[in-house]
């Protein structure tokens, strides 16, 4: 069972993958463990149908499905955070 973060605590801040972290020149602490997202994914596809007069046409639609992107993210947490903003590197 997936618990929102704001019930366990964690407080919004900005996350990013190992090799994004890596890439941005900060660090992960050894022994953290990563956040497993649920994320929605919008996705069009088409599909044929026939029209009133016998003709077959496409026909655009979109839906919402969501996936779980498990144990991908870290959070940048205390003043790291503001060190983001001071470094004048942006994710």
């Amino acid at each position: 069972m997936q618990i929102p973060h704001n019930e366990r605590g964690i407080q919004p801040g900005p996350l990013a993958t190992f090799p994004k972290w890596k890439e941005l020149g900060r660090h992960v602490k050894k022994g953290t463990k990563a956040l497993t997202l649920c994320m929605p994914l919008t996705c069009t596809r088409t599909k044929t149908v026939k029209k009133d007069d016998g003709t077959n046409q496409e026909e655009e639609f979109s839906f919402t499905h969501f996936t779980y992107k498990a144990n991908c993210y870290h959070k940048l947490e205390g003043s790291a955070a503001g060190a983001l903003k001071t470094r004048g590197k942006s994710m």
